[in-house]
Parts: C-alpha cells; structure tokens; sequence
C-alpha cells in the first residue's frame, strides 16, 4: 500500500486509491454538458483529489487527468472539493477552477473541530472554517455564456500559496 519506488505522478498508483469507472465518466461528460448548455457553475465533490498541485501526489484520483480534461471541455466547473490528503490542500488551476482539499477531522487535536459550511453566491463561495479548517472565499472565473463549447486543455495547474488565515468560530 505505499508508493515504493513510484515517483512523482505514479505515486497515486496504491491501493487506497481509486479511479472514476467509464459510466461514471460518461454521467459526469453528460452532466457538465447540461450545466455548460444551461449556462450554470458546478461545483464537484468528490473523495480523492482531481488536481494535481492540490494535495501529495499519492492521494490523486488515479484517472485525474481524464476528469480535469472533462472539467476543462465543458467549463463550467467552478471548484472541487475532496478531501482524502489528511493535511488538506488548496490550488487554482490555470483555468480559474478552484480546488479545495478539506483536512481530515481525524488529523484534528482532541476536543476540537475541523468543518466547514459554505455560502453560495452567484459570483462567488465562502467557506466558513471551523477548527483547524481555513476559511476562505472562492471567486468564480466568468463561465461562458450558455451554449458556449470550450476544447480540451492539457495544461498544468498553478500552484498557489494559501494567503487565507484560519478563523476560529465557535
């Protein structure tokens, strides 16, 4: 179950790992193809992370970089949010889409909190952290106008440095 001798990327290759199956993918294709022609932002939950730069590359989605091409082709997916990378983790890829890794309650000290609710906006996301979680505020990229068809990217993402501040609510 650990990544011996896997380097880079290949680390996500263990076996608490997992992958999106064919159907899943084509329900997913299918579904960001509605929301894209509908003209609405979606955002996508999920276990392992979709993105590298996100969290430790042995904690990706094994097939990652077929769900990100599925994220681009339509553009309409505004942020992700997983969790599975127990420290948490935070990029914006190149095309504005957010990915949010939340950290795991278990890595939390005793008698404290680590959740989040989050406030939804037309323009934006707030996520109000609880505990160890960070609050922040997701400020959506423009989506296209409805119809619009965007192609493929195989682009990296950007990684960027957590300027949040935890905020501890009681």
């Amino acid at each position: 179950n650990a990544p011996d001798g896997l380097v880079g990327d290949q680390r996500r290759f263990v076996k608490f790992n997992g992958a999106i199956g064919a159907e899943q993918l084509q329900w997913l294709d299918d579904t960001l193809r509605a929301a894209a022609l509908a003209g609405e932002k979606v955002i996508v939950c999920g276990h392992n992370p979709f993105c590298r730069g996100s969290a430790d590359p042995m904690c990706l989605l094994w097939n990652y970089e077929e769900v990100m091409a599925l994220f681009w082709k339509h553009d309409c997916v505004v942020a992700t949010i997983t969790g599975h990378d127990h420290p948490g983790g935070y990029c914006i890829d190149e095309r504005g889409i957010h990915h949010v890794v939340m950290p795991a309650l278990l890595e939390s000290p005793p008698n404290s909190n680590a959740f989040a609710t989050c406030d939804l906006y037309p323009s934006h996301a707030v996520l109000r952290g609880y505990g160890t979680v960070h609050s922040r505020t997701l400020t959506f990229k423009p989506t296209p106008a409805p119809s619009a068809v965007t192609t493929t990217g195989q682009n990296e993402p950007t990684q960027v440095e957590d300027d949040t501040t935890t905020q501890q609510l009681d």
